[in-house]
């Protein structure tokens, strides 16, 4: 069997300077592809949406696949891709909506991924997938949803890292038919798994992506992948990398991209922006307080406070239920003893602005609306509690 096997050491070595930024190509021979390009936008800078459009309309070209990556949105496009039509949307939030709205149009997910604030999805038409579904959890959670999904015929199409959680992709189709993936804390033994496991057991790479310290792979029997297949990461000449492969006929088949924000795992309360998680504390100009604890249970976010108490004996709870340009809309939600999760038709929100600058809630405990606008510590918090009557008569 015959594989490249030059896997552009000298860039991996540029890796570990450079851990949290990361441009991954896959490439592969005997894919029906003509015509291929690519572009990529530069770190920090929006989407090309002007050449996918030219692209599209002028050369009839299809998005193969796109990520956020080291050298910013990286697009590859090519014709005879078997794709038919084709859409993405581009937005601060995950498109919940528009996915399922695009499912009952027989579009299929075909990319995601998120950085510099925005998510991209890319959707076609004609692509050998039926049945799809998605979850978003950190990626412990996710692995028993996987084997679940793959004793019900499903396979990982898409994956990855949005900063704070893994959002991963499954579908039901014939192009794949074995799979498995495994996590590598460095290049070294990622390279060294796929060169002994996954080629040495005559398998294919589906794709690679990173959460900016450890390689996610999944890997398998691909029936449009003979087994000749190359990779790179955060190559320093991409450009004379891609021509080399396009000169032995390999044609890209995958972008994988770092982390989304470009930063290391988030923890508990670190930096200002983004989904936080941990203990916050909040004040007014009036010192009305507040306290709340935002966090993840089954890929859910949450928030849980002392303004909201319990309702007939059942825990209240917050949970993200949308967000704007600027805030995050979550709802109040009950949980029962039995962990069951009810959430009313009509009950009331809680809005986060985006900055962590205010926090409003629409109705608590204690009959009133609260609005709060400054971040403070625990001891503030509690300094405040015990000397100040915090609910004032209105």
């Amino acid at each position: 069997m015959k594989r490249l096997m030059l896997l552009t050491l000298l860039s991996a070595m540029t890796l570990l300077a450079n851990a949290q930024d990361k441009t991954i190509i896959i490439t592969e021979n005997g894919r029906p592809y003509t015509n291929q390009t690519w572009f990529y936008s530069g770190k920090g800078k929006a989407l090309q949406e002007d050449k996918i459009k030219k692209h599209w309309n002028q050369e009839e070209r299809r998005i193969t696949s796109a990520a956020y990556t080291k050298n910013g949105w990286f697009v590859t496009m090519a014709k005879n891709t078997g794709i038919g039509k084709q859409t993405y949307k581009y937005s601060t939030s995950w498109p919940e909506d528009w996915i399922k709205e695009k499912w009952n149009e027989d579009y299929r997910i075909t990319s995601i991924s998120r950085g510099k604030d925005k998510w991209l999805v890319v959707m076609s038409k004609g692509h050998d997938y039926w049945m799809q579904c998605y979850r978003r959890d950190e990626l412990s959670n996710i692995k028993s949803w996987i084997k679940h999904n793959w004793d019900k015929g499903y396979y990982i199409t898409n994956a990855t890292y949005d900063g704070a959680l893994w959002t991963v992709v499954m579908s039901q189709t014939k192009e794949f038919t074995s799979q498995g993936y495994f996590l590598a804390d460095n290049y070294d033994k990622m390279a060294a798994e796929i060169r002994e496991d996954v080629w040495g057991n005559d398998l294919c790479i589906h794709l690679i992506e990173s959460d900016g310290d450890d390689f996610f792979v999944v890997y398998g029997r691909h029936n449009d992948c003979d087994n000749s297949q190359n990779y790179s990461v955060n190559n320093s000449n991409i450009s004379k990398y891609i021509k080399k492969r396009w000169d032995n006929s390999y044609h890209i088949t995958y972008i994988g991209g770092g982390s989304a924000n470009q930063n290391t795992k988030p923890h508990p309360c670190s930096g200002a922006t983004g989904m936080r998680t941990g203990e916050l504390y909040y004040r007014n100009d009036n010192y009305q307080v507040g306290d709340f604890k935002f966090y993840y249970t089954n890929g859910k976010y949450m928030v849980e406070t002392s303004l909201s108490g319990m309702a007939h004996k059942h825990a209240v709870r917050y949970i993200l239920h949308g967000e704007t340009d600027d805030s995050y809309i979550f709802r109040q939600c009950i949980l029962h003893d039995n962990g069951r999760m009810e959430l009313p038709i009509h009950t009331p929100q809680m809005t986060v602005s985006k900055d962590w600058s205010r926090i409003v809630i629409e109705k608590t405990i204690f009959g009133n609306g609260i609005i709060l606008t400054e971040e403070i510590t625990q001891s503030e918090y509690d300094k405040i509690n015990q000397t100040k009557d915090i609910y004032p008569q209105q």
